[in-house]
């Protein structure tokens, strides 16, 4: 009897806070795939439903379009002989253009759904050969790849199906061993039309900052090199080698690019000093020593504390910017487990939690990217990281009382000790939020996106053979 009291007690709280936006009634002869949520521009998001049709025998793909108002569309469905792997997605005012790749037929499907109308467009590229680097932005989608080999690098950049840009660099003989260190792994795409919140921990990286494409590469701990490629069709670029001249003492470093500007977090046993480089000039503009220049912000023992958890050498340190609502930068210091650790952004939040059945969109993308990370080639843009869920049963034991270090610079780098700390892109522990759904096996299919307001999930409701898409305030 409790036990029953307690189901009926947390359905009561969960539908308390879940309002439902849209439902779908699945027929007879169509069987739930799975589903997919992605977070779009302006607080919007898209919602897919993944069927197949026993009578003629074709996946169908419902689309539901939810804008920043809560009002849904139901988009117009459109079939397949097979689960595509959603790519990429952007918005364009009152159109989304999605990327699917289809394995069995190696093909690029391009598709631009009007949202208003719900009509769609496609255009379809044979013989595709995945990037490897998606970089996803709000309005548009960059893939890169590039040729070891021949010492050239191609960037394909488009807003909807018909306006595709394609950018060829080639790089000279004498600049061939230099650009070839910066690929000799996949560098990890890092998204900063998001709040970040750690980013990623990796050698090599990649960023989009405007029309400017960002590679850099670790040469040891005081040493990293920047090559910068122009997208606004000059085709130009440039390589730089920065210092930070952490000295013998220093234990382990790690960078960040943002707002023009790459940033060093290194820590030794006694300090930790932050170093932001001027990527135009490429000179030193400025360094913060927590131990001297922090000491009036943050207390002895604080101070201490978290430069003791950060030198351990299981840890590595993070550094990341986010602009602040008051066209400032939260500047955000932090530090994570070597071995725990992936930076997994924006992969729709397909959670462990949920998952009892895996869905087959999420089996597919992951057995792709399992084989693509051991050939070294694997699209770091976004999406599910299969070491992501073999840590998971580690992340909640690591979890400490010392918190980030977090303080509001200005455009010159200035600390401003009464600035808000609100950012533009909202910091959300979407894994609290998901918790209260973790054990409800009612809720089939189940997966999530976030806005800066709220919530929004879809489930598969066997029971009811109804597809439900809710939606719960922050």
């Amino acid at each position: 009897m409790k036990k029953i009291f307690i189901v009926a007690l947390c359905l009561l709280v969960q539908g308390a806070f879940a309002n439902e936006l849209y439902s779908i009634k699945i027929e007879k002869n169509q069987k739930v795939q799975g589903t997919l949520s992605a977070e779009l521009s302006g607080n919007a998001t898209l919602h897919f439903v993944y069927t197949k049709n026993s009578d003629t025998r074709k996946f169908e793909i419902i689309t539901i379009f939810v804008d920043s108002d809560k009002k849904t569309k139901q988009l117009d469905t459109f079939e397949a002989d097979e689960i595509p792997s959603l790519l990429s997605y952007h918005r364009n005012g009152s159109t989304v253009t999605l990327s699917n790749f289809y394995e069995k037929k190696k093909e690029l499907q391009r598709i631009d759904f009007d949202v208003k109308t719900g009509k769609f467009q496609t255009a379809v590229t044979k013989d595709f050969k995945e990037p490897k680097n998606i970089f996803r932005l709000s309005n548009r989608t960059v893939f890169v790849d590039f040729d070891k080999t021949k010492n050239k690098l191609t960037t394909t950049s488009f807003y909807d199906s018909k306006e595709i840009k394609e950018d060829l660099f080639e790089f000279a003989k004498d600049e061939f061993n230099l650009f070839k260190s910066f690929f000799t792994e996949t560098p990890e795409a890092v998204n900063q039309d998001e709040f970040v919140k750690n980013g990623s921990i990796a050698k090599r990286k990649g960023y989009i900052s405007g029309e400017k494409l960002i590679f850099t590469s670790e040469k040891d701990k005081s040493n990293t090199q920047v090559l910068t490629l122009n997208l606004d069709g000059s085709k130009g670029y440039k390589f730089a080698d920065f210092n930070f001249n952490y000295g013998k003492d220093i234990k382990d470093q790690n960078t960040f690019v943002a707002e023009n500007k790459l940033l060093s977090v290194g820590i030794s046993k006694g300090d930790l000093v932050l170093n932001s480089f001027d990527m135009t000039t490429n000179k030193a503009s400025k360094s913060v020593s927590l131990q001297k220049d922090l000491s009036n912000k943050f207390d002895s023992d604080t101070r201490q504390r978290f430069i003791e958890s950060a030198a351990k050498s299981a840890m590595r340190p993070t550094v990341t910017l986010n602009r602040t609502k008051d066209s400032k930068f939260l500047v955000r210091l932090d530090r994570v487990n070597k071995t725990t650790y992936n930076y997994s952004h924006n992969w729709w939040h397909l959670h462990w939690m949920m998952h009892q059945q895996m869905i087959f969109q999420q089996q597919q993308m992951m057995m792709r990217q399992q084989q693509q990370m051991m050939r070294q080639s694997v699209p770091r843009g976004f999406g599910p990281n299969p070491s992501y869920y073999d840590a998971l049963a580690m992340i909640g034991a690591e979890k400490s009382e010392i918190k980030p270090i977090e303080f509001v610079v200005d455009l010159d780098f200035t600390v401003d000790e009464n600035a808000s700390k609100e950012t533009l892109y909202k910091s959300v522990d979407q894994d609290d939020y998901l918790e209260k759904y973790k054990d409800n096996k009612s809720l089939k299919e189940f997966t999530a996106s976030f806005t800066n307001t709220d919530l929004r999930y879809i489930y598969f409701d066997k029971k009811a053979e109804t597809v439900y898409l809710k939606l719960e305030n922050l």
